[in-house]
């Protein structure tokens, strides 16, 4: 049953990480090139191309003759939206490992790494959320694949206007757990609440992403019950759509 879970979430974060590839790709023509204006930051202006332009090239120098109308009908500007989304995140940091009637907590290393795919309503967005963690604790290593959701409110919209973004995310999820200290799995469940960071500095449809939480995780084993607690920190990426 693990072993399938692993290669479904191998299969989606391959599919994930091809996709986010891709999403920063415009399509390209022959029949010269067409333009929208989409921000301005002083002498600095982030465009779109229509979908039959003639792709530029870094360094070249030309003169932008402003129009209100006049495009044809098949060479209009393709509409560039932030409706959906698919991005990762990967976190490594130091959470502690509470053990009930096993007296103080220890700390415990711990990597996640998700995918998200969610949808952008401007002031919030929400989404599906699979992640893959691995504790070490005490020479106990711990395995979990979890699947839930998460919920993001950003304090201004997330429209192509916008270049920062940031705002307050609360993740929530339930897992598979697979400990080397236990002859049986157990099922986990995390509450996540947080802050963010969005940045699309370089593209207006891929974000950079920097997130600082608090976990507040509990898992049900057989004989003992354990909660792991503390704050984390993720990077990742984002592609809109």
């Amino acid at each position: 049953m693990r072993s399938s879970l692993k290669g479904i979430f191998s299969g989606i974060f391959s599919g994930t990480l091809l996709t986010l590839v891709a999403s920063a790709s415009f399509a390209q023509g022959d029949n010269g090139t067409v333009i929208k204006v989409i921000r301005v930051k002083k002498n600095t202006a982030v465009v779109v191309f229509s979908k039959k332009s003639t792709p530029l090239e870094v360094g070249q120098v030309g003169r932008v003759i402003a129009k209100d109308s006049g495009l044809q009908k098949d060479d209009e500007i393709g509409e560039v939206s932030r409706d959906r989304f698919i991005g990762m995140n990967a976190g490594l940091s130091m959470l502690q490992t509470k053990v009930d009637g096993a007296g103080e907590a220890v700390k415990n290393d711990i990597f996640d790494a998700d995918i998200v795919y969610g949808w952008n309503k401007g002031t919030i967005e929400y989404g599906l959320l699979f992640k893959y963690a691995f504790d070490k604790a005490q020479n106990v290593d711990v395995r979990s694949i979890e699947a839930g959701g998460l919920f993001d409110f950003n304090f201004k919209p997330n429209t192509v206007e916008n270049s920062t973004v940031f705002g307050a995310r609360l993740i929530a999820t339930v897992g598979d757990e697979d400990s080397s200290a236990q002859s049986k799995g157990a099922m986990s469940y995390r509450i996540e609440p947080g802050i963010f960071i969005k940045w699309f500095g370089l593209s207006t449809n891929l974000a950079g992403i920097a997130n600082l939480s608090y976990v507040m995780k509990n898992i049900s084993y057989e004989n003992a019950k354990t909660t792991v607690s503390g704050i984390q920190g993720r990077l990742g990426i984002q592609a809109y759509f």
